[in-house]
């Protein structure tokens, strides 16, 4: 995974500007840290933790001016103490079901973010290969996991929260298809401001139009945003080819990266096509099962034409 030092994020003289704000903001509270690529360890439990996440930082700033950063430095940190302070708050009466069950939620998250969570802190189930499903808590100024240890407090299953969860989200944020152009091709979207517009993958078959005979092209590069191709002719292969170009940038981009993989959905199954490479020349490695749709795909149109 790359360092956000890397020029995929900042240029040697933004990254420099970067630390230079990050340091200033961080000594002025007089909080000692390091940054060991994607993580800042702080001295301090005042944010919740103390290894922070710094990517989404990273990215919210590069899209940005750069005289706006020092503000937003602040606003970032302010916000995690906020958010802090709040769930500390709400903790207090988690325990009582009856009085959180409408802020139980499911937010989908890329594997990795686990790699800094404890153990059996939190309820999880696999989407795809590299996409997972959270339970938490959805409240006014912050997402908050749902801990291990709630089911048994509430006598209840994981799969009835997951169920309650993902009921409460679609019924709180609208998840909306529009179409999309890419190139001289057009696919659908689902681009939100919130957090949950992932969570299609949760009810595809509740949205026929992004379902299409053969399945459907799909991509979740960001918390924000969901991509798809329903798929009715040969002209997925250059959709796949457009997506291998697009969606990785998406994802690096941000902010809330999720996965930079392209997937299709058939038969409420994902299936991974994988790739490799660059702007210039990228290889796809269609696994066999794609493969044979593709074949079946030729032969219905060929029979239909």
């Amino acid at each position: 995974m790359s360092s956000f030092s890397d020029n995929d994020y900042f240029t040697p003289e933004e990254y420099s500007q970067f630390m230079t704000l990050l340091d200033e903001y961080l000594g002025a509270q007089e909080i000692v840290y390091t940054v060991d690529d994607h993580i800042l360890t702080v001295s301090t439990d005042r944010y919740g933790s103390s290894r922070l996440g710094i990517i989404n930082l990273v990215q919210a700033c590069k899209q940005m001016p750069a005289d706006e950063w020092r503000e937003h430095i602040q606003l970032h940190f302010e916000q995690l103490e906020q958010s802090h302070n709040y769930m500390q708050e709400f903790s207090a009466s988690a325990h009582e079901y009856d009085k959180i069950k409408d802020l139980l939620g499911v937010r989908l998250y890329h594997n990795s973010f686990l790699d800094n969570v404890e153990e059996n802190t939190t309820l999880t189930k696999q989407v795809t290969e590299d996409i997972m499903a959270m339970l938490v808590f959805d409240l006014p100024n912050a997402v908050m996991s749902v801990d291990g240890e709630y089911p048994e407090i509430w006598n209840k299953t994981n799969d009835e929260l997951f169920t309650t969860g993902i009921a409460n989200i679609k019924n709180k944020y609208e998840l909306v298809p529009q179409q999309q152009e890419l190139g001289d091709k057009k696919c659908w979207s689902i681009h939100n401001e919130h957090l949950y517009s992932p969570n299609v993958l949760l009810d595809m078959d509740n949205y026929p139009e992004i379902i299409g005979t053969y399945g459907t092209i799909l991509a979740v590069p960001n918390r924000h945003l969901v991509l798809l191709y329903p798929i009715e002719s040969m002209e997925v292969i250059e959709i796949v080819n457009m997506f291998t170009r697009i969606v990785p940038h998406m994802n690096l981009q941000g902010p809330g990266s999720i996965s930079p993989c392209i997937y299709w959905h058939y038969n409420d199954v994902f299936t991974n096509i994988p790739f490799e490479g660059n702007d210039e020349e990228v290889g796809i490695y269609p696994p066999e099962n794609f493969v044979e749709i593709l074949n079946k795909i030729n032969n219905d149109v060929g029979e239909g034409d």
